[in-house]
């Protein structure tokens, strides 16, 4: 399998997939393929628990699968809103901003994580990835990404919030102050501490 990004500020991912092949993508997201490729619509969980959360969030709770039924390779491409971040997973958890997933080199785990710290915060609801894989979510400019050691705190305004990656919801909590106000930000930023993986964007994301 091979996975490009092309395009202007890296707006579409394109995918070779040899005879054989899968590749997972969210609904919507496909911009054409080649003849050869099936798809077939799979749930985003195998826990109906999962499923039902998601369903509630107002999540998709399904993904189409692409297979490469031909005996040659053949090509499929998938577009952005704004642009592609991919973000290799090895079995840790995932949490993004809901409506960012786009597509996945295996399938996941995809589901609801909720922090009720975090909706103090703004952020409540995160979609929640779990697997071994390469992630593909959108992203607004080139993401900045901070990695924190354990117990190392970063505070985030929730509209630049991208997504966690090896953090889990508990280790997400408001940090309330009006100076943050007289500051020009909102009244409460969101205090994330290691360890893991930050991604946030430079622009404010609705």
């Amino acid at each position: 399998m091979d996975c490009k990004l092309t395009g202007y500020e890296f707006r579409t991912l394109q995918v070779t997939l040899n005879p054989g092949e899968k590749f997972y993508a969210e609904k919507g997201t496909l911009i054409y393929l080649e003849s050869g490729i099936d798809k077939s619509l799979q749930t985003t969980s195998s826990s109906l628990t999962s499923i039902f959360k998601s369903k509630l969030s107002g999540e998709s709770i399904f993904i189409i699968e692409y297979e490469n039924k031909s005996s040659q390779p053949k090509k499929l491409s998938f577009a952005s809103k704004a642009g592609i971040l991919p973000i290799k997973l090895e079995g840790e958890r995932f949490l993004c901003r809901r409506g960012t997933f786009i597509a996945t080199t295996n399938k996941v785990e995809l589901g609801l994580g909720f922090s009720i710290k975090g909706a103090m915060g703004g952020v409540s609801f995160l979609q929640k990835i779990e697997g071994t894989a390469t992630v593909f979510i959108d992203s607004i400019g080139a993401p900045i990404t901070l990695k924190l050691a354990p117990s190392e705190t970063v505070e985030v305004d929730e509209k630049h919030l991208l997504a966690l990656q090896g953090i889990s919801e508990n280790q997400i909590s408001a940090n309330w102050s009006l100076s943050n106000v007289l500051h020009g930000e909102g009244i409460s930023l969101l205090q994330i501490t290691g360890p893991g993986i930050v991604h946030i964007s430079p622009t404010a994301l609705m």
